[in-house]
């Protein structure tokens, strides 16, 4: 069982590398980004369907899969909320640089806490492979 949880942690940092899951944390979604990160998310979201993907410590397995819907559901939010700017290799929510709105606000507030929780669960996980495996 662990061993087999071990190989899937394995997997796990390919997939979810932490140069992703920190570009996702640390980055002001009330600025431009580069529309790159979509591309990533949907690639770990891809590989993260395959079914040998799976933790046999439900612990950790329930906890990746709230990591896979939150990952899901941020990418949604953003991309739903976004659109292009003058380059376009970037995207923002469209708000006004100096004047954005009440609802563009919260919209990017939104996404941002979105951005932690994901990174949250992605921690967790890793905390708690690190203790139980």
């Amino acid at each position: 069982k662990a061993s087999k949880d071990l190989k899937t942690i394995s997997k796990f940092d390919e997939v979810f590398p932490f140069s992703l899951m920190n570009e996702i944390h640390e980055h002001d979604f009330g600025a431009s980004f580069n529309n790159e990160i979509f591309g990533k998310i949907q690639k770990a979201l891809n590989e993260y369907r395959k079914p040998d993907f799976i933790f046999l410590n439900q612990s950790i397995e329930k906890t990746n899969l709230q990591l896979n819907n939150k990952l899901q559901e941020f990418s949604k939010m953003l991309g739903i909320n976004s659109g292009p700017i003058h380059n376009p290799n970037f995207s923002r929510i469209p708000v006004m640089y100096d004047n954005p709105t009440e609802d563009e606000m919260k919209v990017i507030k939104q996404v941002e806490d979105l951005a932690d929780e994901v990174f949250d669960l992605y921690s967790k996980i890793k905390r708690m492979a690190h203790q139980k495996l």
